[in-house]
């Protein structure tokens, strides 16, 4: 049988609320994802792209989804995965914020 068939997709992770903009890590073990806005802050998580196990790594001020500073975090990694850039408003103003991730920071 030649016929293509479309991927198969497999949860990885359940019950950790919802989360979005996940982006894989250059060497596809790791990936970012940011939370909904929850009692005023945004949460940068780190997921093992294995095991679906999810760490928290950063909690960003952010006081609403709507207005001129509306700003999700939509993180992003470094070519060499050893930085970590984010999009936030954590002082009132929307700014990109730079992280080193080290390896302490991963399981």
């Amino acid at each position: 049988d030649n016929r293509i068939r479309p991927p198969q997709a497999k949860r990885i992770a359940k019950g950790q609320g919802p989360m979005g903009h996940l982006v894989f890590s250059p060497d596809g073990e790791w990936m970012l994802a940011d939370t909904y806005i929850e009692e005023g802050y945004q949460s940068l998580a780190l997921v093992k792209a294995a095991t679906g196990e999810v760490r928290v790594i950063g909690k960003f001020r952010n006081d609403g989804p709507f207005g001129e500073t509306r700003c999700d975090l939509h993180p992003r990694w470094s070519a060499d995965g050893s930085k970590i850039t984010v999009d936030a408003k954590h002082d009132g103003k929307r700014a990109i914020y730079y992280l080193e991730c080290d390896e302490k920071v991963k399981f």
